[in-house]
């Protein structure tokens, strides 16, 4: 047990106490007095947010309506100009994909794609792993990463306990495949969910605290960032296979699976599609274009016009004018009356309750804060300070800019 476990073993919340020291010591010594007084405290109230954050001393939703209060309370702003934060429109794009995503978790049309695509990937080992990599990887695109690692992981226990088996001798020589195909599930995960604008809360977060800081910039849509980050996503996914299988993976711990059983089994049960997975793989296959075909698409030697110009709309219909309206679309569209799984609509309005709300709140927490260090000009005094950065070359400044962030 570590020293956090044992503090909050004994009821003492460090990170709590840890956050308010901080909070009330730079509120009293300020890192420079010589910048405005709402600069000097909005430092303050960015630090007992980062040291709640990490620590998780109050759900992350909670520290992340601090500025609500915070903010009015120190002369930063009023409430009335940072709540809009907590509406952004890049936090409707996360709604309208999360409830997308609970259509498609609902009736299991994730868990039909994630067998049968890993039952024809083969019966080899690096053949399997690559499988469970390039499903967690496409899932993560549009679902939450977890959601996807907690879907693939029963699966992938059953293809270990299918070799336990065949074999009890053979378990300690597959204890590397074991670790191994475990490592590919959560790596493709998390390497997946950086390849769309929807894939993880941290693409959203950097979209709109750049919009924010870069207001005369075009804006950072769907079909642009899978134009930059698809192919780096693909290529950490290959790296990331290739070190699993050839460098961790030895070639004696590697099994062949022949008996692929439970995999056929599992796709028999699961039956032919029905009616409402038919439904949601329209409307998510609908929705996939048009985020990618929204806006233009510039090649080079020719470009693709975005469909919302040829319609004459242009920049007024955005991503997350997309997302709500096709998730909209699921809560028209009948569902599965009668049948094992009843429902008057594919979505109905308790599944709103299953989104994570506490994320949408963490995004309106970040730009919130974003917006308070771009108007209080602390963000020109960081700037400052940081000058010292641009005398790095450029490969030495991006190690640092990850390794800070990591």
């Amino acid at each position: 047990m570590n020293v956090s476990d044992r503090l909050k073993k004994s009821g003492l919340n460090w990170g709590l106490w840890l956050g308010l020291i901080l909070f009330f010591y730079f509120l009293e010594f300020p890192i420079d007095r010589q910048l405005n007084f709402e600069a000097q405290h909005l430092f303050a109230t960015a630090i007992l947010m980062a040291v709640w954050w990490m620590t998780e001393a109050l759900p992350l939703a909670v520290t992340s309506l601090l500025p609500l209060i915070l903010y009015p309370i120190l002369g930063i702003m009023k409430t009335s100009d940072i709540s809009p934060n907590y509406m952004n429109h890049l936090i409707f794009l996360f709604m309208g994909g999360f409830l997308i995503a609970e259509a498609i978790q609902k009736w299991g049309l994730h868990k039909r794609f994630a067998i049968i695509t890993i039952y024809w990937m083969g019966k080899g080992a690096g053949r399997l792993i690559l499988g469970f990599m390039l499903v967690a990887a496409f899932m993560s695109m549009w679902i939450s990463n977890t959601a996807t690692a907690i879907m693939l992981m029963p699966i992938g226990i059953a293809v270990i306990r299918q070799l336990r088996s065949n074999d009890e001798a053979t378990e300690p020589k597959t204890r590397s495949f074991e670790t191994v195909l475990m490592l590919a599930i959560a790596y493709g995960c998390s390497l997946g969910g950086t390849a769309t604008l929807i894939g993880t809360p941290p693409n959203l977060v950097f979209a709109g605290i750049y919009r924010k800081f870069f207001e005369s910039q075009p804006e950072v849509y769907f079909s642009k960032w899978i134009i930059l980050i698809l192919p780096l996503s693909l290529l950490l996914v290959t790296f990331v296979y290739l070190y699993l299988v050839k460098v961790i993976l030895k070639k004696e711990d590697s099994p062949q699976i022949q008996n692929r059983n439970f995999l056929k089994t599992e796709i028999q049960s699961l039956g032919r599609l029905s009616d409402p997975q038919i439904k949601v793989l329209i409307v998510f296959v609908v929705t996939a274009l048009l985020w990618i075909f929204r806006g233009n698409i510039d090649f080079g030697s020719f470009k693709i016009t975005g469909w919302s110009n040829l319609i004459g709309l242009g920049d007024k219909i955005q991503d997350s004018t997309i997302a709500i309206a096709m998730a909209i679309v699921l809560f028209i569209i009948p569902g599965n009356r009668g049948g094992d799984k009843e429902s008057k609509n594919i979505l109905v309005l308790g599944d709103f309750a299953r989104i994570p709300w506490d994320i949408l709140l963490l995004f309106g927490g970040g730009f919130a804060l974003a917006e308070g260090i771009q108007k209080t000009g602390l963000a020109d005094y960081i700037a400052q300070n940081l000058m010292i950065l641009s005398n790095f070359p450029l490969p030495l400044l991006l190690l640092v800019i990850c390794l800070s962030i990591t």
